[in-house]
């Protein structure tokens, strides 16, 4: 980030509870690896997950070899 991105975030991080504090912080440090990924395989699996979250089961996601390693 800029100077005066880290200005904005630091503002607004001790503005808040320190609960919010460590939430927002999470959720930065997150976007911030995201936005590097390079893996399509990784992406997909969080698009899936953003879209719905109640469905994501890693058992489906692996391919039937990964599924006779581990039987």
């Amino acid at each position: 980030m800029s100077s005066w991105q880290d200005w904005i975030v630091n503002g607004l991080l001790m503005s808040k509870r320190p609960n919010d504090v460590h939430l927002d912080k999470d959720r930065l440090e997150i976007i911030k690896w995201v936005t590097t990924l390079k893996d399509r395989v990784v992406l997909d699996m969080l698009k899936r997950l953003k879209e719905n979250p109640k469905k994501i089961d890693w058992w489906n996601g692996i391919s039937e070899d990964e599924k006779k390693q581990l039987n």
